[in-house]
Formats: C-alpha cells, structure tokens, sequence
C-alpha cells in the first residue's frame, strides 16, 4: 500500500512529464528521433497520470483509462460536429479554432505534396497528392514544373494567375478554383501559378521561369501576409543579391518535421493538444507571480509585430517594387485582385490604398478589382478562412466580367 505521500509524487512526476511535452516542444523537434521521443514520453505522462489518480482515488486504473478514452474521442467527435455544421454552434467555438490553428496541415510543409527548391524555398510535388485538414480534403494535381495545373497550361498561357493558397484553391478540387474556372469560361489557356504562402516577390520570381511569351493578361492575388515576405527581402542587407532559400530562417526539413509533429496523430494526442490551448494562460498566470522589471514600450516594441497588420502605405510601398520587377519581363495588362481571411463582404482597405498609388504614378495596363465585397461568409470555411468553391466561383465571375472589358 502507498502513502499518500507516494501517490501525489507520483501524480506531480506524471504532470512534470506532461509540461515538459507541452512548454518544451521546440526540443523535440530537432530531428526524427525527437519527434518519437515526443510521443513516448506524451503518451507515458497520461499514463502515469491516470495510474497516480486510480491510486489517490482508490479506483481500477481501467475506469479512469477508460474516462480519458471518453475524453479524447469526445473531444474531437465535439471538434468535427463543429466544423461539419459550419457554424458556431457553441462556447467553444474559439477554443476549436485554436486547436485547428494548432493542428493544421501545412500543405508547403507536407513531404508528400512540397520539394525543396533552392531558389523558392519550395515547390509543389509533380504529381497526385492529398493534405488533409478538418473541413477538407481535395485532391492536388501538379504538373512537372510544380504548379497546380496541368502539362497543357504550361504552354503558351494566355492568362496567368499568380497568388498564394487561394489562387491555388486550398480546400477544393482541382476544377473549383478560380483560375480553372476562368480557363472554362474564357475559353482561353489559364496557367495557375498560385503556390501556397508565397509572397509577392517570390511569384514575380517564378513568373521569371514561365513560358511568358502569349501572355495577354497576369492575373496578380495579393493577400495581406504577403507584406512579411516582401518586407524582408527588400530591407535584407544584400539587396542585390537574388531570392535564395538562405534567406528563410528555418530550413525547409525542420519546418517538414514541425508540420509531421503537429498533424501525425498519437494515443492521447488530442487530450494533450486540447490541454495545449490552455498553455499561454498557464505560462501568463506563473509570469505573473514573479515581479518583473519596468520597460518603456519603446523598449520592449518588437518592429516585427506590426508586419502582419494593415499598415496600408507599406503594402503599397513593397507590392508596387514588385511590380516595377515584373515590368522587366512582362509589358502586358495586369489585373490585381486581394483575397484575405475574413474578406466577406467588406471592401478591401490594401486595395484603396493600392488605386491611390496608381491615381499618384504612371503606371499603365494594370487594373484593380475589389472582389472580397462581394464574398459573403458563406464563401468562407468557417475555421480555416480559405475559399469554398462558391468563393471561388464569385471571384471567376467577378475576373471574367472586368477582362472582357479589356481583352478580346
């Protein structure tokens, strides 16, 4: 028979364990092994939590294994019936939006769907893939050049679409996205040259590689987080020197691992993910029982925080660059749309600031068209905030009638 005293070591070893998987995580995701340490040692922290609590309790270790069991299957049953209803039926809305947010798939980080490429970080895989999330699970069909397109649109294009996830139409199959429909409706070759997370200096990059040559329009889709990409290679130190994948502060095999360490499923995992959610609280409420020295905001402001805000005038500043980059090899129309998070129905602030630019400077055969007004919430996945293919439909027409103003 244990002492009580026996019992609770046991107890607080078992949670010890548990906050070293939870507030150390970074040390686990240094290679492979790490990551299979990282499991062991989750799963055994639940176990031993759960034989420490049948002894305090004096109870069947298998009652309270089978009260955790409930747990994490409920959980992620609460989690799906959220996102299969497409509406936040509950309190804990928020709370499945972090845990989306902590257990998503990044598809340019999944081995299955991306390569490593030395000049753009990386490229979609050439061939037929799946990354499944929560509210989806298309099939990605790449060519050989690493685009989600066909052989066929490679060559001579007469549009090109450039952009990130929601020109490549992360979330619907092949034949939804906007730029596949333009190609139904238009009747001409569309090349979609979408490629999730890039920035707007990245796709001037890749158009660089492109059969160019027929083009009559660029399509351009800016995303507000395009400013953090485009901001740091055009303040980097050699500013001369071209796009490498150096200029990433993490290499491509470490963020593949972090990808495999948040989405590769384990026993116990969403029980320790939905104690995960809770994690910034716990580190704020121990930070506030230790005193902590004074420091003037001007001290502690962190310039990088602003990066991801709408700080409109920097949008601008860094998008017309690139444009002026494009300009070396493309003297066709372009046509600049912005596609973002939590676009419905609103009017685009990146895109007034955009027209005040092109009213104040001479730059000619480049249109603007604000289509996030006309998207309603509905266009929208409710947690992952890409394009349904409503959206993208809505967005094709929206292209289809501003083109046919201009092109024959």
């Amino acid at each position: 028979m244990k002492t009580i005293s026996e019992k609770l070591i046991l107890l607080l070893s078992g949670i010890l364990l548990l906050s070293i998987v939870l507030f150390r995580q970074d040390l686990f995701q240094q290679s492979s092994t790490g990551l299979w340490l990282y499991r062991f040692l989750a799963f055994g922290s639940i176990l031993l939590i759960i034989y420490a609590l049948s002894t305090i309790l004096r109870l069947k270790w298998w009652i309270i294994l089978c009260f955790f069991i409930a747990f994490e299957v409920g959980f992620y049953a609460f989690v799906q019936r959220v996102v299969e209803k497409q509406h936040p039926l509950v309190r804990g809305f928020e709370m499945v939006k972090n845990y989306y947010r902590n257990t998503f798939n990044t598809i340019q980080y999944n081995s299955d769907c991306s390569v490593f490429d030395e000049t753009l970080f990386y490229k979609m895989k050439t061939g037929e893939s799946h990354c499944k999330n929560l509210e989806y699970n298309p099939t990605y069909k790449v060519n050989s050049f690493g685009l989600r397109d066909d052989e066929n649109s490679l060559k001579n294009p007469k549009i090109i679409v450039l952009g990130d996830s929601y020109a490549m139409g992360m979330g619907v199959e092949q034949n939804q996205n906007f730029a596949a429909i333009l190609e139904k409706t238009t009747k001409k070759t569309v090349l979609n040259a979408g490629i999730s997370s890039y920035g707007t200096i990245r796709e001037a990059e890749i158009l660089k590689q492109l059969d160019r040559d027929s083009c009559e329009l660029l399509v351009i889709q800016y995303c507000f987080n395009d400013l953090l990409e485009n901001n740091y290679f055009y303040n980097k130190k050699d500013t001369t020197a071209k796009i490498s994948a150096k200029d990433f502060p993490q290499s491509y095999e470490s963020l593949c691992r972090i990808n495999d360490f948040n989405t590769t499923y384990f026993p116990f995992k969403n029980t320790i993910d939905f104690i995960g959610l809770y994690k910034e609280k716990l580190q704020n409420s121990v930070r506030s029982l230790i005193p902590k020295p004074k420091i003037s905001t001007a001290q502690n402001a962190n310039p990088s925080d602003n990066l991801y805000s709408f700080d409109n005038e920097k949008h601008a500043k860094y998008f017309f660059k690139t444009i002026e980059k494009i300009r070396e090899i493309y003297k066709g129309k372009i046509l600049v749309i912005d596609l973002y998070d939590g676009g419905a129905e609103t009017e685009s602030p990146i895109m007034k600031q955009f027209s005040k630019v092109l009213e104040a400077n001479k730059y000619e055969n480049i249109e603007l068209l604000d289509v996030c007004k006309n998207l309603k919430k509905e266009d929208y996945y409710l947690i992952d905030g890409h394009l349904k293919a409503s959206g993208h439909q809505k967005v094709a027409e929206r292209i289809q009638t501003k083109i046919s103003q201009f092109m024959p």
